[in-house]
């Protein structure tokens, strides 16, 4: 007999079809990936075994542009764009008058004095301003004029003191006043250097005399002669000076130079005739040539120097 819960119900018994269910399991879904894939043999082929062929359009599409607010506006217009600030023009300034400017005419030229030898080539041919090299760095005035009767009384008394290579001061100008007799002043290299006399500033000078033209006295004179070279501190009161004596023409040109470049000045050149004993307590005569010279050294106590 079945009980009315059966007769509503129907009971199945599924314990013969576990394992027909589990083994005819369901097939997975297949995934899609459409992004960075790469085609199949399949696919890539077509029809027969052939490549499809690419239907792109050979050149690129060209990009017009399209016209702008910025297109519209001209180099030269002025735009003024929002958001930035303008530059101001700088403030006006106002500034004195220059002076009146006194344009002056070029240089002047100025020979340079690189030598002795190019000193003597200068006698009796420039007169002006000339420049010495290192270690004189300075501007000396030359110049050739033939000395008067008037310059050798000035330094005859250097001449005849027979001192050589000394800076003496003349008896009337010694260094403690009055003296008789020269006095010997010990020269400061450091005082020629115008840092320690600002007051004193004089210009160099070499003055050269006919005593070294080659038309008065020739190169080739037989007659032997003696130059004599008075040397003047350029600085300091009163200015000491120094004899120095030379027996050609070559050596005249190098002590003169010598003594340029040591910022020393020449303020006698003059030549006479060689004699045994010394000028001392002798009277000098000024004369023209070595012709004129030997005539008056014949008298007794007289030097002829031409100059």
């Amino acid at each position: 007999m079945t009980s009315p819960i059966e007769q509503q119900w129907t009971i199945m018994n599924h314990s013969d079809a576990v394992e027909s269910q589990t083994q005819a399991t369901a097939p997975e879904p297949k995934l899609e990936l459409t992004i960075n894939t790469k085609p199949t043999a399949n696919e890539s082929d077509g029809e027969g075994g052939k490549k499809a062929e690419c239907a792109c359009p050979i050149h690129p599409p060209k990009l017009e542009r399209q016209d702008t607010i910025e297109s519209f506006v001209a180099e030269n217009d002025v735009y003024d764009r929002s958001g930035r600030t303008r530059r101001r023009a700088p403030p006006f300034r106002h500034y004195s008058p220059s002076p009146v400017r006194i344009r002056s005419g070029p240089p002047l030229e100025t020979v340079l004095i690189p030598s002795s030898a190019s000193l003597l080539s200068q006698i009796s041919v420039y007169d002006g301003v000339a420049d010495l090299p290192f270690p004189g760095r300075s501007s000396v005035y030359l110049t050739t004029f033939p000395f008067t009767e008037r310059d050798i009384k000035k330094w005859a008394w250097l001449i005849t003191s027979g001192v050589e290579d000394a800076f003496m001061t003349s008896p009337e100008f010694g260094a403690d006043g009055f003296q008789p007799f020269p006095t010997i002043v010990n020269s400061n290299r450091r005082s020629r250097s115008p840092y320690y006399d600002p007051v004193d500033n004089s210009m160099q000078y070499i003055y050269l005399s006919r005593a070294l033209d080659t038309l008065v006295i020739p190169l080739d004179s037989k007659e032997k002669i003696r130059y004599y070279i008075v040397v003047q501190q350029n600085r300091g009161s009163p200015k000491a000076s120094k004899l120095m004596v030379a027996e050609s023409r070559k050596a005249v040109g190098i002590i003169i130079y010598y003594e340029a470049l040591a910022g020393n000045c020449i303020a006698f050149v003059g030549a006479a005739l060689h004699q045994e004993k010394g000028p001392g307590k002798m009277k000098l005569r000024k004369v023209e040539n070595l012709e004129e010279a030997a005539k008056v050294q014949k008298e007794d106590g007289v030097l002829a120097i031409v100059c």
